[in-house]
């Protein structure tokens, strides 16, 4: 029976080892989606952004040439507008990297300046993406995948418990079951025979004394013939 207990309890051992061990295989699952996911919606701001900053390098070509400082202006602040929920500010740099134009907030750490030069020594295009809507995404995107998280870890509880129960915690219990079943049968048995030993026991004696009596019977009639002779 103890040795039944033992392996039952070595066998939940192995079951929340299992459970802790698919545990920490989600999670470092969950977390490499997380990250490769921001990094794969970062790349796309950064390319998008490219892109606009490559086609207003290209319109301000000429201003920047001819150094027409309220054309370069208008682009900026024209274009910023347009964009003003991705774009927080643009800038734009002569060679010596002095601002001949600035449209939008002041720039912050939490933003993606994306930049692209001008005929390339004219001077630069620099553009700061606000990452909000990457965050917020990213956010989504981290529910979505704990939720998932969760469910699979739950699913996975809930298979190992009805495994576990089916193969191992229902056979042992029935085994032990049927155990004291036999154990019963055997004390039962037992006591049986230990009933009808003795009753063989007094049936023996009682034979024995009735022997007994009968042979001092016979001897007794015996002697009392003698004596009438």
């Amino acid at each position: 029976m103890e040795e039944r207990k033992t392996e039952t309890l070595s066998w939940r051992k192995f079951f929340v080892g299992l459970a802790f061990w698919l545990v920490f295989v989600f999670t470092i699952v969950g977390i490499f989606l997380i990250k490769s996911g921001s990094d794969r919606l970062k790349a796309e701001i950064w390319s998008k952004g490219k892109i606009l900053s490559d086609f207003v390098a290209r319109q301000i070509e000429l201003p920047v040439l001819y150094k027409d400082y309220v054309e370069i202006e208008r682009v900026v602040e024209e274009i910023v507008k347009n964009n003003k929920e991705t774009i927080v500010y643009m800038r734009v740099l002569d060679r010596e990297r002095k601002t001949l134009a600035f449209f939008g907030q002041k720039p912050s750490p939490d933003i993606l300046v994306v930049s692209s030069p001008i005929l390339k020594d004219l001077g630069w295009v620099e553009i700061g993406f606000s990452l909000k809507p990457l965050k917020r995404t990213q956010f989504v995107l981290t529910v979505q995948i704990i939720s998932a998280l969760v469910f699979s870890i739950l699913a996975c509880g809930l298979g190992i418990v009805f495994i576990s129960r089916r193969l191992v915690i229902q056979p042992v219990a029935e085994i032990a079951k049927r155990s004291e079943i036999l154990k019963k049968l055997s004390e039962e048995l037992e006591e049986k025979v230990k009933e009808r030993t003795q009753q063989l026991a007094k049936s023996e004696e009682e034979r024995t004394i009735a022997l007994i009596r009968e042979k001092a019977l016979a001897q007794d009639s015996q002697r009392k013939a003698a004596e009438l002779e």
